[in-house]
């Protein structure tokens, strides 16, 4: 797990899995098993995750596995953070970057101290995720000078807000060894967002940008 956190190493190929440089044709890398098998969605963000609350996440776990290595390393390698999109519950988006971990129980991403107009719950991104658990994260590449090297990822799944407990602990832990930044705020009592993998969708050049 901490190796995706840590930053996992750049890939040196020409794209793992028919990655890296199909052009135009999108691809579909994962999708929670779980849904078919239980006759709908929603089961993954009632479950627990890496914290190991009720032996979850075995359904966003399916989705990660999914994933080729090579998106892996692009999504962690490539860009240090995601393009995350939230809605509220008559469907009006809102868009925000955010640093980010990854593991086999989804996506996890912390309030932080920086400052902002409104603080905790009253956040817009977690009032949000409280009338639509439905988000979608985005992480690109994007080269003017050369279109051969434009890729994304897309990751949609279903997310819940962690307030304490073990997993919420271990979120926070993973996210200050990779940003720095992190390392010096005081983030205990501030909410995780887990953010449970049900599809991941990729496009273009997915290879590193250095061995």
């Amino acid at each position: 797990m901490e190796a995706y956190a840590n930053g996992t190493p750049k890939s040196q190929g020409n794209g793992e899995n028919g990655e890296g440089g199909e052009g135009g044709r999108e691809r579909e890398d994962g999708r929670a098993g779980a849904e078919k098998a239980r006759g709908g969605k929603g089961q993954e963000g009632r479950r627990g995750g890496a914290g190991g609350r009720g032996g979850g996440g075995r359904a966003g776990a399916a989705a990660v596995r999914r994933m080729s290595l090579g998106t892996y390393r692009f999504q962690t390698g490539v860009s240090a953070f995601f393009e995350m999109a939230t809605a509220d519950a008559r469907g009006a988006p809102h868009v925000i970057p955010v640093c980010f971990v990854v593991d086999d129980a989804g996506v996890y991403i912390t309030i932080d101290e920086k400052p902002k107009r409104v603080a905790g719950r009253a956040l817009k991104r977690l009032r949000n995720i409280a009338e639509n658990p439905e988000v979608a994260l985005v992480a690109d590449r994007y080269d003017d000078s050369d279109w051969s090297r434009l890729g994304w990822v897309m990751i949609r799944g279903r997310a819940e807000v962690l307030d304490t407990g073990p997993e919420h602990a271990a979120a926070q832990h993973r996210l200050r060894l990779r940003y720095k930044q992190l390392a010096a705020m005081a983030l205990e009592g501030l909410p995780v967002i887990a953010i449970r993998i049900e599809r991941v969708a990729s496009w273009g050049d997915l290879r590193s940008d250095s061995p």
